[in-house]
C-alpha cells in the first residue's frame, strides 16, 4: 500500500515537472512570438534619439514626436579667417533626417533570430539605448554658398611669370614676381562641416588654400638667367606633307618658362589647343561638275585630308626643344620640329570626278586684309568669286582682267579706296588688287610662267602682313593686268577662298604635279626714302571730329627677288626675277566732319 502511494505520487511529481516544462516554453514561443510582431514596426523600450524617449512608438509615430520636439537651428555660426558672424541655416538646407536611423533600429532588430531578440529586449531595461541623428545638410547649396562667398573673400593669387615685351631685346625682359592670394577650398571646408554637424556643432569653418609666395630675388635673377637663353631664338613647327608651318618666336618661349622652375604646363597646354583648332578639320570628299565642251564649272569642291594635331606628342617635344635651347640655343634654334599630325583620307578623291588631269594640289597663296573697310572686304569678296574655278588648258594664257570683266557700281562692286594719280580716293572696286596678289603668289608657288605682272607705285600695308616687301600685283583696267600660261601638260583650275571673319583669303591651283619645285630666293629692298606727312580724308558718314586710320605710312623702298623653278631632277628650268619700286607712301586717316581743316588736305 505504501509503495504504491509512492509510485503515484512520483508520477504526479514528474507529470507536473513535464507541464511545468512545456508551459515554460510555451510562454517562452508565445513572448518570442509577441516581441516579433509587435515590435517589427515599433522601438524597443528605453530607446531615445537625440535625447527623445521614442519606446514601443511606431516608426511614423517616432518621427513625428522628433519632428515635434527636435527642429533644426535656425542660424549656422560662419568662421572665415576674419570673422565670425551667422548665417540663416535655409541657406544649407540644414535638417534632421529622423527616418532613415529609426527605420534602420526598427530593421536590425527585426533581422535577428528569436534568441538574439530575446536577448536584446530583456538587455534594454538594463542598458538603454541613445541614438544621435546628426543634421544634414545640401552639397550642392553648401556650394553654391561658398562659391558665392568665395567672390566677396577670395584673395586672387597672381602666377609669377617671365615677359619679352619686344622680340629680340634684352632690356624688355620682364619678369613678374607673382602675388601671394588664398582662395576657399570646398572640399576640405565641406569635410570640416560634417565633422562638426556628427559632434553636434552647427559651426561651418571655412577652410583656405594659399598660393605659392611671390618669387624672391634670387629666383627672379634665375628666371632672368634662364630667358636670356632663349632671346633671339624660336622654335620652327612644320609639316611639309600638308604645307603647315607656324612658329614660336622667343616672345611665345620664354612666356613658357616657370620661373620657379621647369615650365608652365598649362600656358604650353592652352597654346597647343589653340594651335590644334587652327590644324585639325575633317576629310572632305571631292566633288567637280563641269561642261566638258565649254569647260564651265558648275561645282567644285577639292578633297581634303582630314588632320587632327596630336597635341600630347608635340607638347612633349616642345618641353624637349626648350631644355634642348637653354642648354645648347645655337645648335637647336634652326631646326624645325616636325608637326605630329594624324590623317584621315577622302573617299572621293578629286582624281576620281575628272579625266582633266586636275587631281592633286600644284600651288598655294595666301593673304590677309586687316583692317580692311566694309566695302573693301565685299569687292575683294565678289571679285575672288569671280575669278574662281576657272579651267585653264595646257598652253592656254589666262587674263586676270578677262575673267573679271567689268569693275563698277552695276557690276556689284562698291566704292572704296584705291590708289588713282598718286592719291588715296574712293573708287568702285577698291580690294580688287588683293584677289590679284594672292593669285600672283599661288603662281609663283605652282612655278607657271607669269607673261605680265605689275606692281603697285606704292607699298600697300596690306601686301607686307605677312609677306615681305615686293611679293604683289596690281591689277586694273586695260594693260595693267596679271597673266600667265599653262606651261604643264594637263588641264590646271584655279579655285579661290575667302574667309571674311578671318580676314583671310587663299588661291589654290590644282592639276598635275610634273615634280617642278620653286623657291624665292636673292629677296633684297634697298632706296629707303622715309615717308610723307599723314593725309586726311574728309568722310561726313563719321562723327563730328572723329579720326579712323585706313593706311599706314611706308617708306619708298625698292625691291626685288627671284622664284626659282627646277624639274624633279633638280636641273633649273627657269629663274624668273621680279622688281619693284616703290614711291614713299603717307599714313591715311578718314576724318568727320568738323576735324582741324588745316590738316585736311
Amino acid at each position: 500500500m505504501f509503495l504504491r502511494v509512492s509510485l503515484n505520487l512520483g508520477l504526479i511529481t514528474k507529470v507536473k515537472k513535464i507541464f511545468f516544462a512545456f508551459g515554460g516554453l510555451f510562454c517562452i514561443l508565445l513572448t518570442l512570438n509577441l516581441l516579433d510582431s509587435y515590435y517589427s514596426t515599433r522601438l524597443l523600450p528605453f530607446t531615445q534619439v537625440n535625447q527623445v524617449d521614442l519606446g514601443n512608438l511606431s516608426v511614423t509615430k517616432a518621427v513625428a514626436r522628433l519632428k515635434q520636439q527636435k527642429q533644426p537651428p535656425t542660424t549656422v555660426r560662419l568662421v572665415t579667417a576674419s570673422q565670425s558672424t551667422s548665417i540663416k541655416s535655409g541657406l544649407l538646407n540644414l535638417n534632421y533626417d529622423f527616418s532613415q536611423p529609426i527605420k534602420q533600429e526598427v530593421d536590425q532588430f527585426r533581422q535577428k533570430n528569436q534568441l538574439d531578440k530575446f536577448k536584446t529586449f530583456i538587455g534594454r531595461f538594463f542598458f538603454p539605448k541613445e541614438i544621435f541623428v546628426p543634421l544634414s545638410y545640401d552639397q550642392t547649396q553648401l556650394g553654391y554658398f561658398l562659391t558665392g562667398l568665395g567672390k566677396k573673400i577670395n584673395q586672387p593669387a597672381e602666377e609669377a611669370w617671365v615677359e619679352l615685351g619686344r622680340s629680340g631685346l634684352v632690356r624688355s625682359l620682364i619678369v613678374h614676381p607673382g602675388k601671394l592670394g588664398q582662395q576657399i577650398n570646398q572640399l576640405k571646408t565641406q569635410q570640416a562641416f560634417e565633422q562638426n554637424l556628427a559632434q553636434n556643432r552647427v559651426e561651418l569653418v571655412v577652410k583656405f588654400e594659399k598660393s605659392a609666395p611671390p618669387l624672391t630675388r634670387q629666383e627672379i635673377s634665375q628666371a632672368k638667367q634662364r630667358a636670356r637663353q632663349l632671346i633671339g631664338h624660336h622654335t620652327l613647327l612644320k609639316n611639309e606633307k600638308n604645307r603647315l608651318e607656324f612658329n614660336f618666336n622667343d616672345q611665345d618661349l620664354i612666356s613658357f618658362i616657370n620661373p620657379r622652375g621647369g615650365y608652365r604646363q598649362a600656358t604650353i597646354r592652352l597654346s597647343l589647343n589653340q594651335l590644334a583648332k587652327k590644324i585639325n578639320r575633317p576629310a572632305q570628299n571631292a566633288q567637280f561638275k563641269y561642261d566638258p565642251l565649254t569647260l564651265v564649272v558648275e561645282k567644285f569642291v577639292p578633297d581634303r585630308t582630314g588632320l587632327h594635331l596630336q597635341v600630347r606628342q608635340l607638347y612633349q617635344l616642345i618641353l624637349e626643344r626648350l631644355d634642348q635651347l637653354e642648354q645648347k640655343p645655337k645648335q637647336f634654334n634652326h631646326q624645325p620640329i616636325k608637326l605630329p599630325i594624324s590623317t584621315t583620307q577622302a573617299r572621293i578623291k578629286l582624281a576620281d570626278t575628272n579625266n582633266l588631269g586636275i587631281n592633286q594640289l600644284i600651288g598655294l597663296g595666301e593673304s590677309r586684309f586687316y583692317h580692311s573697310i566694309p566695302s573693301r572686304i565685299h569687292n575683294l569678296t565678289l571679285a575672288a568669286k569671280r575669278v574662281s574655278n576657272i579651267i585653264i588648258k595646257p598652253g592656254e594664257e589666262f587674263s586676270f582682267n578677262q575673267v573679271l570683266g567689268e569693275v563698277s557700281a552695276k557690276t556689284g562692286f562698291k566704292q572704296a579706296y584705291i590708289i588713282r594719280h598718286g592719291r588715296t580716293e574712293l573708287g568702285d572696286g577698291g580690294g580688287v588688287c588683293q584677289v590679284s596678289t594672292t593669285l600672283f603668289r599661288a603662281l609663283l608657288d605652282a612655278g607657271l610662267k607669269i607673261t605680265r605682272r605689275l606692281p603697285h607705285s606704292y607699298r600697300v600695308s596690306y601686301y607686307e602682313l605677312d609677306h615681305k616687301p615686293g611679293i604683289d600685283a596690281t591689277v586694273y583696267s586695260g594693260d595693267i593686268d596679271l597673266r600667265f600660261i599653262n606651261d604643264t601638260t594637263h588641264h590646271i583650275i584655279i579655285h579661290s577662298q575667302v574667309k571674311p571673319k578671318q580676314l583671310y583669303m587663299r588661291y589654290e591651283i590644282y592639276g598635275t604635279s610634273d615634280g617642278r619645285q620653286t623657291k624665292i630666293v636673292t629677296h633684297r629692298t634697298w632706296g629707303y626714302q622715309s615717308p610723307p606727312p599723314p593725309e586726311y580724308i574728309l568722310d561726313p558718314s563719321l562723327p563730328v571730329g572723329a579720326k579712323k586710320q585706313i593706311d599706314w605710312a611706308a617708306a619708298g623702298i625698292k625691291a626685288s627677288f627671284t622664284n626659282v623653278i627646277r624639274a624633279k631632277d633638280g636641273q633649273i628650268i627657269r629663274q624668273d626675277t621680279y622688281k619693284s619700286n616703290y614711291k614713299p607712301w603717307s599714313a591715311k586717316y578718314l576724318v568727320g566732319p568738323g576735324f582741324n581743316n588745316a590738316h585736311l588736305l
